[in-house]
C-alpha cells in the first residue's frame, strides 16, 4: 500500500525539502534555523523524510522512531534552539510534505480514496509520534543540564522559552527554581 507513497517521496524529496527551506527562510518563527546554511537545512530536512521512509519500509517501529527523535530533541537543545522553533520546523516539514502530496495530480490518480486516507493517517501518526519524542528528548536533555549544574541561567531560560512560549521579559531568574521531580 505504501509503495506508491515511498516512490513518490523518494522521487520528490529534493523539491519537498527545497520548499521547506524556502519556508524556513521566510518564517518569523525560525530565527535560529535561518542561521544555518541551505546545505545544512537540506541535510536536516532530508534526514526527517529518510527516517519516514525507513519507518514505512521497516513496518513503523516505535522504538526506532523514539531513538531518532529523542536524539534530535536533545541535540537541538544543545545547539541552542528554542523548543517552539524545533516544534514549528518539524510541523513545517510535515505541512510541506502533505501539501506536495495533495497537489500532485499523478499521485491522486493512482491512489484510491481509501488508501489516501490511510496514508494521511499514517503520516500524521509518524509526525505526531516524532513530535512527542522530540519534546521528550529536548526535556530530558534540559533536565540533565539542570542536574549537572543545579540550575538554568536567565539567558538559558530566555533561549529555551521564546517566540510564543512565554513572555521572556517577565522571567525573573531569582524567583525560579528548576528541579527535576522523580
Amino acid at each position: 500500500m505504501h509503495a506508491k507513497l515511498i516512490d513518490f517521496i523518494n522521487e520528490n524529496i529534493g523539491n519537498i525539502i527545497n520548499n521547506w527551506c524556502d519556508e524556513v527562510q521566510n518564517s518569523e518563527f525560525m530565527d535560529h534555523y535561518k542561521t544555518l546554511s541551505r546545505d545544512e537545512l537540506i541535510k536536516r530536512g532530508e534526514a526527517v523524510l529518510i527516517n519516514l521512509l525507513n519507518w514505512f519500509n521497516k513496518g513503523a517501529s516505535t522504538e526506532s522512531t523514539k531513538q531518532y527523535f529523542e536524539g534530535i530533541g536533545a541535540i537541538r537543545l544543545q545547539e541552542g534552539f528554542s523548543l517552539t522553533e524545533v516544534n514549528y520546523a518539524f510541523y513545517s516539514i510535515k505541512k510541506n510534505l502533505i501539501e506536495f502530496i495533495i497537489s500532485d495530480d499523478n499521485l491522486k490518480q493512482i491512489l484510491p480514496q481509501n488508501e489516501t486516507c490511510t496514508i494521511m493517517n499514517t503520516l500524521n501518526n509518524f509526525f505526531d509520534l516524532g513530535n512527542f519524542f522530540i519534546l521528550r528528548g529536548y526535556n530530558s536533555e534540559m533536565f540533565n543540564k539542570i542536574e549537572e549544574t543545579g540550575k538554568l541561567s536567565s539567558s538559558e531560560l530566555k533561549r529555551i522559552f521564546r517566540k510564543g512560549s512565554l513572555d521572556v521579559d517577565e522571567i525573573d531568574g531569582d524567583e525560579i527554581i528548576w528541579r527535576h521531580i522523580y
